[in-house]
């Protein structure tokens, strides 16, 4: 099943990042099973092919790879703890944001019920989704990715698995909408410096979360519907303009 380039998947939280990632995976060709818990926000993707899922075990059962895109760690805990078994053989691509922290644990998690576990960052928007210079970054078992790669490459042709520790691609996400700036393998340093800072304050895990936030709230800001529809945000520097822009050309003038 993995492996081949028409493997099913499955898109768990199809909003509005959830859906351009479940197209992307429609348009390579790869049989695509949706859940939300509103399932209406799934109609699009349905009339492009989609199966809706009537529970999470069913959308979880449907194929060996199961992406992960909701607000939180805490409610994709609230929809995938009940499963337990379900979970097991099964790789989670989890690309919900978060720190680097609630990525170990997620892994931790996800390896007591038996599945191997990828977290990923997106940079992103949802309309750039399947684009050939889209950057995803992935952490977690490399086997998984290496299994998959064909498949998540579906999301962005710049798709990077950045290492073993699943907390690497929360890093390598602060550090490029930090820098929104440079070639993915020009943030291995500030990646490092990074992790360097975060093992320093390992015994203040609210550092962690305080990260979390604000890496969260830009990426929000970024992706929001003035950005969506193309328009400045009302006090936002002229050089933040999209996590794509990686070659530094500065935004034309409005």
């Amino acid at each position: 099943m993995a492996g081949n380039d028409r493997s099913p998947v499955t898109v768990i939280g199809p909003g509005l990042m959830g859906q351009a990632l479940a197209a992307a995976f429609l348009r390579g060709g790869h049989p695509t099973t949706v859940w939300n818990r509103s399932p209406e926000k799934a109609d699009d993707l349905v009339r492009q092919g989609a199966v809706l899922a009537s529970t999470p075990a069913g959308a979880v059962t449907a194929g060996e790879l199961v992406v992960v895109c909701l607000s939180t760690y805490d409610v994709m805990h609230e929809i995938l703890d009940p499963l337990e078994g379900v979970l097991s053989g099964r790789v989670l691509a989890n690309l919900t944001s978060g720190s680097s922290e609630q990525a170990r644990e997620t892994a931790a998690w996800a390896s007591e019920r038996g599945a191997e576990y990828l977290d990923g960052a997106i940079m992103a928007i949802p309309a750039t989704i399947g684009a050939a210079e889209s950057v995803l970054f992935h952490s977690g078992s490399r086997s998984a990715f290496d299994r998959h790669e064909t498949t998540l490459r579906q999301l962005g042709g710049r798709t990077t698995h950045v290492g073993e520790d699943p907390g690497l691609a929360a890093l390598y996400d602060v550090a490029l909408l930090g820098v929104m700036g440079g070639h993915p393998e020009q943030l291995r340093p500030r990646c490092r410096a990074a992790q360097e800072r975060e093992h320093r304050c390992q015994d203040l895990p609210a550092v962690g979360h305080r990260v979390g936030r604000r890496r969260q709230a830009l990426r929000h800001r970024l992706r929001g519907p003035d950005r969506r529809r193309g328009r400045r945000v009302p006090g936002e520097r002229r050089h933040v303009v999209d996590p794509l822009r990686l070659d530094r050309t500065p935004a034309p003038r409005e």
